[in-house]
């Protein structure tokens, strides 16, 4: 019995406030249109799915997240899913942005990360980032 209550006492039950998880990304822009931007999570894969980036403008980032925890899971949930007269509407893209949000901690993109900046990114920066970030915390 004593066994079972050590092992128990082992598992993570409640998320901890200060653990994170961090997402490195690389940008970079078209070399023949410097509006045309790139991104993924590593130079490799960047330069082998975009031969069009021009590397002299690749920069490597981070995004700092926390954990979610149940309040963060069910507001999300809340944000991509909306109960119609018709049925469920799902919004993918509203609950890949509530998550952003809601856990960012920090990044190297700006100094402060605010909701407007994160509304505001380009959205295949947005979308690395999020599945990424998806990857690591399931």
């Amino acid at each position: 019995f004593q066994e079972i209550c050590e092992n128990i006492m082992a598992i993570p039950l409640f998320v901890n406030p200060s653990d994170t998880v961090t997402v490195n990304f690389v940008v970079g822009v078209a070399k023949d249109n410097p509006k045309q931007v790139y991104c993924d999570v590593d130079e490799a894969t960047l330069l082998e799915i975009y031969p069009n980036v021009d590397k002299d403008t690749i920069e490597k980032h981070e995004a700092i997240f926390r954990l979610p925890n149940f309040e963060d899971q069910s507001k999300m949930v809340r944000d991509g899913f909306k109960l119609t007269d018709d049925g469920v509407n799902t919004n993918p893209a509203a609950m890949q942005l509530g998550r952003i949000v809601r856990l960012l901690k920090s990044w190297t993109l700006t100094k402060n990360a605010t909701t407007d900046e994160i509304k505001n990114l380009n959205p295949l920066v947005a979308l690395v980032i999020s599945s990424e970030l998806e990857r690591k915390i399931g």
